[in-house]
């Protein structure tokens, strides 16, 4: 029984299962802009505001370059693969049938790996220095919402956002 649920749960999913098709299109965000920034400030503080003070300095710039929230959100989920956009920025296209590799802004290492669960897919970065988990998950309603969390032996306290997005009416 147990061979038979994790086959299930490590199968493709089908672009044209009702996941993909609630999943795919161009999201924007539901909330107002100050509203989801005064939630990025908040949990930069939480974070930054845990660590030793002479290391709180150097820790938030670092951090706020290497996180942030997106506007819109463009996801393309088939088969063989996860297609996602941050606003303007280049897509990522991650495999579904097998970790990846990149590097990480200092040339180190990282194993990504995409897992699909529905209602939600979460892509997930780690090296040895920090787990990224970047998850989409679909409401029941039809909305959106996107979380961020990271982990590090650096932060005594993770990285946690949230956001709400909604459906892009098409213009």
């Amino acid at each position: 029984m147990t061979g038979l649920l994790l086959a299930w749960l490590l199968a493709p999913v089908d672009a044209a299962s009702p996941f993909a098709e609630r999943l795919n299109g161009r999201w924007v965000a539901a909330e107002p802009a100050p509203v989801l920034e005064a939630r990025f400030q908040a949990a930069l503080d939480r974070t930054v505001d845990a660590l030793p003070w002479v290391f709180r300095a150097v820790a938030r710039p670092r951090l706020e370059a290497n996180v942030g929230w997106c506007r819109t959100w463009s996801l393309s989920l088939d088969a063989a693969k996860l297609a996602l956009r941050c606003d303007d920025e280049p897509p990522e296209v991650l495999p579904l049938d097998r970790p990846g590799r990149a590097l990480d802004d200092e040339g180190e290492p990282m194993q990504v790996r995409v897992r699909v669960a529905p209602p939600a897919v979460t892509v997930i970065t780690a090296s040895d220095k920090a787990v990224d988990e970047r998850s989409w998950r679909v409401e029941e309603g039809g909305g959106l919402v996107v979380r961020r969390r990271i982990s590090s032996p650096s932060l005594p306290v993770p990285f946690e956002w949230h956001g709400r997005y909604r459906r892009a009416t098409a213009p």
